[in-house]
């Protein structure tokens, strides 16, 4: 649950404040990468954005297990909670999606992100938009990192090519919480 306190709003559970933070790259990529005040700023973010960091505000994932969770029915809104073992970015590989958007929300551990918009110039290594949404990129050199603490979380949506579980700095076991939204409910204002 989420306590308020003026224009800011905490998780119960874990104290964090929820804030937000915006992000410009060179191509005008506008991309979420922190908290800072959600409660001042959710207004400038379509709703069911707002929806799902309300989800997890409210929830209490130290009682939860990883796996998926449905928060909205037909797959339009879903969370994945994982657990991994970060790795050296040379070894993770770069990923974007085509009918999700991702909310990635750190709860334990560091982690870093890599992150770039997708160009014609990025080759695709492995095309599985079909079974999984997922396209897999090799040699991406023009990105920069996103560095995230828990309670910070990165939005990325389809235009972002992104490499998620790469050590900060050194390897380590995170905790997230991913969340999915279809890009169907981007289509309308009114949050389902």
């Amino acid at each position: 649950m989420a306590v308020r306190c003026g224009n800011n709003v905490f998780h119960k559970k874990t104290g964090h404040r929820l804030f937000l933070h915006r992000f410009t790259t060179r191509e005008n990529t506008m991309i979420v990468c922190d908290q800072l005040d959600w409660a001042r700023e959710r207004h400038a973010f379509h709703p069911i954005v707002d929806q799902a960091i309300r989800w997890i505000a409210a929830s209490d994932f130290s009682q939860m297990e990883t796996g998926k969770y449905d928060l909205l029915p037909d797959n339009q809104m879903f969370c994945l909670l994982q657990e991994m073992e970060t790795e050296p970015a040379s070894a993770r590989r770069a990923e974007s999606h085509f009918r999700y958007v991702d909310i990635q929300y750190l709860l334990a551990g560091r982690e870093t992100i890599g992150v770039t918009r997708a160009h014609p110039q990025h080759v695709i290594a492995e095309d599985r938009r079909e079974e999984n949404d997922v396209v897999f990129y090799q040699d991406i050199t023009d990105e920069y990192s996103i560095a995230l603490t828990p309670g910070q979380f990165a939005l990325f949506f389809p235009h972002d090519i992104h490499r998620p579980g790469c050590a900060s700095p050194v390897a380590q076991t995170i905790r997230k919480a991913v969340i999915k939204i279809h890009l169907d409910l981007f289509a309308g204002r009114e949050a389902p």
